[in-house]
């Protein structure tokens, strides 16, 4: 599968990392920034890896991934519940 990347998306991810990290600690997890260990550990693999993102651009070529679920085997409350629904058919 091709993916069309946008650089300047992936350029303001780096960019908004250490605020989003700081909401997800502080905000979300109600802890303090300073508490957490391995914060510059985590900080800089997240950057990493948006980096590289970012210097892939424009496309990213990568094998898709495919899963099955078994839709006629659940019962019909867990496929409501779940809001499973057959959206697509696929034919030859």
């Amino acid at each position: 599968m091709k993916f069309r990347l946008v650089k300047e998306g992936y350029q303001r991810l780096i960019e908004e990392t250490e605020g989003v990290i700081k909401f997800a600690i502080e905000i979300e997890g109600g802890a303090k920034v300073e508490d957490v260990e391995n914060y510059e550990e985590v900080r800089s693999a997240i950057v990493a890896q948006l980096t590289d993102l970012c210097e892939r651009c424009p496309t990213i070529e990568t094998e898709p991934l495919i899963y099955h679920v078994d839709v006629a085997a659940m019962y019909p409350n867990i496929i409501l519940s779940n809001r499973l629904q057959p959206v697509a058919i696929v034919d030859e």
